[in-house]
């Protein structure tokens, strides 16, 4: 776990993608704007979006498309039904937040124990802090905001489980994000630098012809609820409606 940091316009570069980035080594989903709290352009921390806290953001890999596609699957096989037993295998935990919206973000976070439902971002960022190798982290964004997170290395015991869903994406910005992202996945970059990240960055702000907007969670409560993770593979699927 890292304390909070202030995001700069460079950290831009490594959520513009978040949907390149799909669990340890950075946030998963789809493209998305940073918080307006964090004080950042589109971006997210190249943290372990899945799995326990990250590192400083200089030093956490950039993760490739493969881990994006295989969290899909995942949430797809949720929506079918026969996943259960997977998420036990592999010591995952499933939080559908039920978000029908396409949202410019949405974050998933959970505390080992139980504590006070934080009330904000801000709330949530502090548990964070203080839970330390505690708690695990998921950004979603663009058009995975909709399907449901998964955390990684989730042990047995009792949890804090949180989600936090920004305002819709705006139409003309999900729209060329994906494209951007599209072309990148066509030419087969799975490894994605921080360089190529920041061009990518880059070309969905000339599109757009302006900077891509930041994300607002002012006004928004936190959605929290009280899981037990155990043996039964059902423990292991938190819906926080």
């Amino acid at each position: 776990m890292t304390p909070r940091r202030r995001r700069s316009s460079s950290s831009l570069i490594l959520a513009l993608l978040v949907a390149a980035c799909g669990s340890p080594g950075a946030p998963e989903g789809g493209p998305a704007a940073a918080p307006k709290a964090a004080e950042a352009h589109p971006s997210a921390d190249p943290a372990p979006a899945d799995g326990p806290a990250a590192p400083a953001a200089d030093a956490a890999p950039v993760k490739g498309l493969s881990q994006l596609e295989e969290d899909r699957a995942i949430a797809e096989a949720y929506a079918a039904g026969p996943l259960r037993d997977r998420l036990a295998a592999a010591s995952l935990l499933l939080v559908d937040a039920k978000v029908r919206e396409r949202a410019a973000q949405a974050q998933y976070f959970a505390f080992a124990g139980t504590i006070d439902p934080p009330r904000d971002l801000a709330g949530l960022e502090a548990a964070r802090e203080r839970a330390g190798a505690g708690a695990r982290w998921s950004l979603l964004g663009g058009e995975d905001s909709t399907r449901p997170a998964i955390l990684r290395d989730v042990s047995p015991g009792p949890y804090t489980v949180c989600a936090l869903v920004s305002p819709p994406e705006d139409p003309e910005e999900a729209r060329i994000v994906d494209e951007v992202f599209a072309e990148s996945k066509a030419k087969g970059e799975d490894k994605l630098s921080a360089g190529s990240l920041a061009a990518m960055s880059a070309e969905v702000e000339r599109r757009l012809g302006r900077p891509r907007a930041r994300v607002s969670y002012d006004g928004i409560a936190p959605r929290c609820g009280a899981a037990t993770v155990g043996d039964d593979p059902a423990s292991r699927v938190v819906v926080l409606e």
